[in-house]
Formats: structure tokens, C-alpha cells, sequence
């Protein structure tokens, strides 16, 4: 016990002695107040600290896990545009009275022309979650015209006539030059924690609709702003990888608690045609999914893994094509889920067969409980009461916020 006390006290000697990295530990500081929705004291310290300054947040430095979600592919003016289906999660917040999240635009500019060599960034800044505002289209092309400014300080030859007065001033051509990439690089800072915060306040937004009993528009903003955190609704265009990836497990699972709770939200609503309609078009079709995964997964013992590997299946209607390096198949491995992972697994494994048969299992008990609420004349008064408690409402917002993050 002494000798394992002494080498945790050593180490913690050595990291003490270890010099830190104050911009490391801003940045981290900063992720933190975010992700515990303090978004006033985290734009504050952002301020404060000098984020918006220093260059930390643009640089390619910010680490992963700051980056948001991509939802649109960058316009021909490097403007990143809200998509179609952002509109109708708008709709529906505002057919039930509640106040839509605000758009706003992030120019895509290019790292490169503002730090020279970070080009590739890593994390994820030059392409954020597209929340526009008006205006914003403006805002990136008067950064651009900025920006190009800049550069043609570097590059552009001077006029002859002024050689001369480049000549014996050099210092002040660049000393503005600097001074305007710096005031490029504060504003795109600035924006960047403004979409941080927007962020926040979306997520936020999901939470509070599952909590208020309104799944329905949980998964209308997840579907909007977080597309990697669940799969689409089970359907017959649904298409799945052959092999139960962990990362469409665990997105399948979540979508599932979310369309089963809108379920028990429709009966609590007195809804009960609807809520059977529900079940049968969409609840059911879980269990199908698993089937595949199941087969599929006995093909992967009995050696054919191979052959699985090159086909994309669909396991509601049966249709099976080929997955090409740049199809469905490859493009699902691009967009990797989070919230539910197995410790020690990664979105690339195999979920086991042992696991496979008991979340199917799981699954089954489930809609066989929530499907029998529509027979009880008042559910809160049934044995199956405790499916329609607060408590399951919290615990079902606590896991979603956990997925995004």
C-alpha cells in the first residue's frame, strides 16, 4: 500500500513540475462551462482570457471535441446554408408556441489565408454547425473582401510611383498588414463562440422539449442540427450497415427510447388512434432490424463476413446492393455516433451476438409494455403508470444530451 502511495504521490510531483499550457487549459475551461450550459460565463471567459484574441479558436488548435456538427455542404461563397428540413423543425416549434432557434451564418473561411500553413485545422471550425443570421451572407463576403485585402499586401507588386515610400516604411506596411489579419482573425473568433453559444441553447432546447413531453420535437431538432447522433426512422428506405456497427447500435437504441416515448406521450394525450398507428408503422420495425443484424452476424461466425462487408442491406424491405469505397456503406463509417458506446469499444466494432439477442430482447419487453397502455382507461392508474413518470423523462433527456456532447 506504502509503495503504490508513493508512486501516486511522485506522480502527482511530476505533473505539478510539468509546465502548463495556458492555452490549452483556457480552451478546456472554456469546453467545460459550455457543456455545463453556462453559455454567459463561457463567452465571458472567452472574452476575458483572450480566445477571441490569441487566435486559439481559429488556429487549428481547439481540440476535437469543440467542433459542431456539419449539416450542409459550404455554398460557391464559402457561406455555410441552413438545409430545407431546418425550416420545418422551425414550423413545428412554432405551430406549439414556442420561440424557433435564431439562424445565424458562419462564413467557411479558409484557415490557410488566415495562418499560412493551417490549412487542414482538425478541428472542425471551418466547417460548423450551420445556424445562419441575417446578414450573415453580407458579414462573409465583407470578411472576404477583408481577408483578400490582407493577402494583397503580401502579394500584390506596388505601384512603381510609391516603391519608393514601401521602401523606407516597410515596418508600417507590415504592421497594418498584421493588424488586419488580427482583426480578421478577432472576428471570426467572435462568431465562433456565438455559434458555441447557439449551440448550447439548441441543446438545451432538445432537452426541455423531452422533458415538457414533446419528443416529437426533440428529434425534429436532433434531425436538423445533430444528424450523427441518431438514425432516420425505421422505414422501408431505411438502409443500415450489414454488420451491426457499434456507432449504428447505439444511434438505433437512442432513436428507439425517443419514438417510444413519443408513443407513451400520445397515449397520455388521449391519442390513442394515433399512437396505434404509430406503433405499428414505425415501433414494431426494431425488432426487424435486429433480426438482420442477427443473420448478418452469423454470416460474420461462419466465415462469409467478406461478402457481407461488400453489400449494404436494407432489413425492411429486403433490398440489398452493392457498397462501393464511395456508397452508403462507406459514407456511414464516416459519421461515427456517440452516447451509448460500451466501454472500451469503439464505433468501428461489431456489436457481439450475446449483446445483439439481449437489446433484443430488451426491445421486445419494452413495446410490449408501452403497447399495452393503450388499454387501460386511465394509464396513470395502471401497473404501467411508472412509463409515463418525470423521472423517465429526465433520464430520457439526460442520455440525449449525453449523445450530443
Amino acid at each position: 500500500m506504502s509503495s503504490a502511495a508513493d508512486e501516486a504521490q511522485t506522480a502527482r510531483q511530476r505533473i505539478a513540475a510539468e509546465p502548463v499550457d495556458t492555452g490549452s487549459l483556457h480552451l478546456l475551461v472554456y469546453s467545460y462551462l459550455l457543456h455545463s450550459n453556462c453559455g454567459r460565463t463561457a463567452k465571458a471567459f472567452a472574452r476575458t482570457c483572450g480566445l477571441t484574441t490569441t487566435g486559439l479558436l481559429t488556429n487549428g488548435s481547439a481540440p476535437a471535441y469543440l467542433s459542431l456538427p456539419l449539416n450542409s455542404e459550404p455554398a460557391d461563397d464559402g457561406v455555410m446554408c441552413i438545409d430545407d428540413d431546418a425550416s420545418s423543425a422551425n414550423n413545428i416549434l412554432a405551430l406549439k408556441g414556442k420561440k424557433p432557434p435564431l439562424p445565424h451564418i458562419l462564413p467557411a473561411a479558409d484557415s490557410a489565408s488566415l495562418s499560412g500553413s493551417n490549412s487542414t485545422g482538425g478541428s472542425g471550425y471551418s466547417s460548423c454547425v450551420s445556424i445562419p443570421d441575417v446578414g450573415g451572407l453580407a458579414t462573409a463576403r465583407k470578411d472576404s473582401a477583408m481577408l483578400s485585402s490582407a493577402m494583397a499586401l503580401d502579394t500584390a507588386p506596388p505601384p512603381s510611383s510609391s516603391s519608393a515610400h514601401e521602401t523606407m516604411f516597410p515596418a508600417v506596411a507590415s504592421s497594418a498588414t498584421a493588424n488586419l489579419r488580427q482583426s480578421v482573425d478577432a472576428d471570426r473568433a467572435n462568431k465562433l463562440i456565438a455559434h458555441h453559444i447557439e449551440h448550447l441553447h439548441i441543446r438545451q432546447s432538445i432537452c426541455a422539449s423531452i422533458e415538457s413531453r414533446e419528443p416529437e420535437v426533440a428529434l425534429d431538432l436532433l434531425s436538423t442540427y445533430f444528424r450523427t447522433v441518431l438514425i432516420p426512422p425505421p422505414s422501408e428506405q431505411l438502409v443500415l450497415s450489414p454488420l451491426p456497427l457499434r456507432r449504428e447500435f447505439d444511434a438505433t437504441l437512442l432513436r428507439f427510447r425517443l419514438d417510444t416515448q413519443y408513443y407513451v406521450e400520445l397515449i397520455a394525450k388521449n391519442k390513442e388512434l394515433e399512437a396505434l398507428q404509430f406503433g405499428q408503422r414505425t415501433l414494431w420495425r426494431y425488432p426487424d432490424i435486429f433480426d438482420t443484424w442477427l443473420n448478418h452476424s452469423l454470416n460474420l461466425i461462419s466465415g462469409s463476413a467478406g461478402e457481407s462487408l461488400k453489400t449494404h442491406y436494407n432489413p425492411l424491405s429486403g433490398s440489398t446492393g452493392v457498397s462501393t469505397q464511395n456508397g452508403t456503406h462507406a459514407a456511414a463509417q464516416k459519421q461515427p455516433f456517440a452516447g451509448h458506446a460500451v466501454a472500451g469499444s469503439s464505433d468501428e466494432d461489431v456489436v457481439s451476438r450475446a449483446e445483439l439477442k439481449h437489446k433484443r430482447g430488451e426491445i421486445m419487453r419494452h413495446i410490449t409494455n408501452v403497447a399495452a397502455l393503450v388499454a387501460y382507461p386511465d394509464p396513470h392508474k395502471s401497473p404501467l403508470a411508472y412509463l409515463l413518470s418525470q423521472d423517465r423523462r429526465t433520464e430520457l433527456a439526460a442520455a440525449v444530451n449525453a449523445a450530443i456532447l
